[in-house]
């Protein structure tokens, strides 16, 4: 009897209870290609220490409105060097945005990096106009 062996490609935890104590499942995932890590309230810098488990496969990663993560959580991203695309937007504990971009940019150099605000309160699709 052949067995079929089922591969993971992609992980969607947008709205998930994620944390980092999940995170060392990740060992022996030699498939998983793309991240997308939206509202996932718990996610914070330990879990993205494990990230460079998946060094070899990842190539997109979204991490997008996450409270706990901070500048040092996103400085792990720099050991991902077959990433290929990032997106990250909405990271309050960011505190300077545009030096941690710079930073990510000269590490990943053949990685699209798109990170257009720290903040939603920043994003220019949501403001009003005073009438």
């Amino acid at each position: 009897m052949s067995e079929k062996l089922l591969k993971i490609e992609e992980v969607d935890a947008t709205d998930s209870a994620i944390m980092h104590i999940g995170f060392p499942h990740f060992r022996g995932c030699k498939h998983i290609r793309r991240i997308v890590f939206h509202k996932a309230s718990y996610l914070d810098d330990e879990g993205l220490s494990h990230l460079p488990l998946l060094r070899d496969s990842l190539k997109d990663l979204q991490i997008s409105s996450c409270g706990n993560v901070t500048t040092n959580g996103l400085r792990q991203l720099v050991k991902l060097k077959n990433l290929e695309n990032l997106l990250l937007y909405d990271l309050p504990e960011i505190n300077n945005k545009d030096a941690l971009l710079q930073e990510l940019q000269k590490a990943l150099p053949h990685c699209t990096i798109v990170f257009p605000y720290a903040l939603a309160r920043d994003d220019p699709s949501l403001k009003t106009e005073d009438k």
